[in-house]
């Protein structure tokens, strides 16, 4: 950019780094007219891994500048990831075993210190923000964490003005996103599409109820939300399944009245509180409740009838029997206590992903009821072991569900005592956290990328002092793509381009296809509440909310007119479009009905690179996914 008026010389010199070879000259020389603009091209042959500098510097005739842009290399190959998560009341030792195909150079291994919950909602709220939100639950499931953060700061004094910030931020962001969701004559929906679905609509309430201690929420749209749940109530107290939601594979307990009551009573309830609104219709739902309570089976209905009834009546004999039921059915196992179920939940996750949300719920009942506070103890410890490398629980909703009552749990805890923790791999001190009172909130990382081999990698972590804390061992490797054989999934990808050499400024067409086959995976196996019988939970006719993470060539601007189209014939139901992808949002795909869409995209520069890798999966059962491979492409011309 030449911002004088006169014409200026201009020496470009790309900065040499370890990590990069240039293709061509690390010098060129740019005759720029009066107010000019012009572009100019440095080829480089990326040879090193991570996020790395790139630094070109200019130097005119009477002035100078320079611009330093970060750049991510990938290895070539898939990744692969491992977790071990638990208490650190003690020294420990794990072995992380990292292939001996992987790739060179790209592995690594972290461990992280968490000094109590509050870190660990701390990490699940930057976390949860990198998952996609195309629908009404993932988009309050991204807002909640930051209100959930904020309300405990506000609780127990103790703000941290940079997370206060960011979650505010956050918090602005996702309420203005939610109210778009709300169906012309009440309610809310999964796209923003009539009709209103009725349980979504009363976990929205929960989250507005919440949100109002911290936010400016406006409290007439909270109460037409509760009128237009109150029109729907029937006569005996009951609200009916909604007709579109149960028979996707939901399970038999949603289709019939009383878990469908019992979680909008729960809405009702809190949002009630919240605004001091009439509770005529949660007194009705309460009494529908108590007489149908013990047709409640499956261990997710009680926990949803549990936390129902201790909002609506915590103190009435028929919530205590539910949670005394609830309590009973539990399953103790090395220590820490947890709740199986065979119910798919209320956003479709099934097998494990659905007794995290049922361990989830019946933690935060117990916690907020007051109960049995050394089973809900347990019950956190056996979520945390849960936690996923990524520092999240698979979904968000798992996700939500875990840090509430995580949050619940805290009160104005801190940790006591001071504590060193030594992290020794293969021998070699990797770091070491210092863990006091004024650092108590803060996660901490230790970075062991110098001492992971190919192998078994032995890592320790030494404690000294007081206090007890927890911990987490995440490890990543990459395969090379030309060994992965993807295994059978109920969920199929294809991707397919119609040139793989083409001209700049010319137009590339990327077939994709998505198919859901049931019939690649058995049916899933749930264990039936606390007993070692083993229940069978059928493929569903459908796959639900599934996602399509569509890599986009660097180099290529995506036809938003194409992904546009595809919304309109309702092929898909939402988009979002990142620098690197595309995110294609589906309803549901029909099994034997597979999908197939062109998108168009454009050649912007001429260079030679890799596509990232495309995934299918179901949002709420993320271990369904099938990758389709990258792709070279060439794009030639001046």
């Amino acid at each position: 950019y030449n911002y004088l008026n006169v014409p200026q010389t201009v020496t470009l010199n790309a900065d040499k780094e370890d990590w990069f070879t240039l293709t061509g000259d690390a010098k060129q020389v740019v005759q720029l007219g009066a107010n000019e603009v012009k572009g100019v091209r440095f080829r480089i042959k990326a040879t090193g891994l991570g996020f790395r500098k790139l630094t070109v510097r200019a130097q005119g005739t009477s002035r100078a500048d320079a611009v330093r842009r970060e750049v991510e290399i990938v290895p070539n190959g898939k990744r692969f990831e491992q977790a071990f998560n638990g208490r650190l009341s003690g020294n420990v030792q794990q072995t992380v075993t990292i292939p001996e195909s992987a790739i060179k150079d790209a592995s690594n291994i972290l461990i992280k210190i968490y000094p109590g919950f509050f870190s660990t909602v701390i990490e699940g709220m930057d976390k949860i923000l990198r998952m996609p939100f195309g629908c009404f639950e993932q988009t309050s499931s991204v807002t909640y964490p930051n209100l959930l953060v904020l309300d405990y700061m506000k609780r127990t004094k103790r703000t941290t003005p940079e997370i206060q910030m960011k979650a505010e931020q956050y918090v602005n962001v996702g309420y203005q996103r939610l109210l778009s969701y709300e169906v012309d004559g009440g309610g809310f929906s999964w796209f923003g599409s009539a009709p209103a679905n009725k349980v979504l609509t009363a976990y929205g309430l929960q989250e507005f109820a919440d949100m109002l201690a911290v936010w400016d929420v406006d409290e007439s749209m909270i109460q037409r939300t509760r009128d237009w749940e109150a029109r729907n109530q029937n006569a005996d107290g009951s609200w009916s399944p909604d007709k579109d939601y149960i028979d996707e594979g939901l399970g038999p307990m949603w289709k019939d009245n009383l878990l469908s009551t019992a979680y909008i009573t729960w809405g009702m309830a809190e949002s009630g509180k919240a605004i001091k609104g009439d509770m005529g219709a949660v007194d009705k739902a309460m009494n529908y409740i108590r007489g149908h309570a013990s047709e409640a089976k499956d261990n997710y209905a009680l926990a949803i009838l549990a936390n129902a009834m201790v909002s609506a009546a915590p103190d009435d004999p028929a919530t205590i029997s539910v949670l005394d039921r609830l309590i009973e059915q539990r399953t103790d196992e090395d220590g820490k206590t947890f709740w199986k179920t065979e119910q798919a939940t209320m956003t479709f996750c099934r097998g494990d992903y659905s007794n995290v949300e049922t361990t989830a719920l019946a933690a935060y009942a117990l916690i907020r009821s007051g109960r049995q506070p050394d089973v809900a103890t347990r019950a956190l410890e056996w979520l945390i072991s849960k936690r996923d490398p990524s520092g999240t629980w698979g979904t968000t909703q798992a996700t939500i569900l875990t840090l509430k009552a995580m949050v619940a749990s805290m009160g104005a805890q801190t940790q006591r005592g001071e504590a060193t923790v030594t992290v020794m791999v293969n021998g070699n001190e990797a770091g070491t956290a210092r863990i006091t009172p004024q650092n108590a909130d803060v996660l901490q990382q230790i970075d062991a990328k110098s001492f992971v081999k190919p192998g078994d990698n032995d890592v320790q972590l030494i404690i000294t002092g007081t206090g007890t804390m927890m911990y987490g061992i995440s490890a990543y490797h990459y395969i090379p793509w030309e060994v992965i054989r993807e295994p059978k999934s109920p969920m199929e990808i294809t991707v397919k381009y119609d040139r793989e050499r083409l001209q700049k400024d010319e137009t590339l067409t990327c077939d994709v296809t998505v198919a859901y086959v049931p019939g690649n995976i058995g049916p899933v196996p749930v264990a039936v509440n606390a007993v070692d019988r083993i229940g069978i939970l059928p493929e569903p006719k459908s796959a639900n909310m599934v996602v399509v993470d569509l890599g986009i060539p660097p180099g290529f601007s995506v036809e938003q007119g194409d992904l546009a189209d595809l919304v309109d014939r309702k092929v898909i139901t939402r988009f979002e479009t990142t620098g690197r992808q595309v995110i294609l949002y589906f309803d549901k795909i029909e099994a034997g009905k597979p999908v197939a869409m062109k998108i168009r995209m454009k050649a912007q520069f001429p260079l030679k690179a890799r596509t990232p890798e495309s995934v299918v999966y179901q949002y709420y059962e993320p271990d369904r996914r099938t990758v389709a491979a990258p792709v070279d492409l060439e794009v030639v011309g001046a």
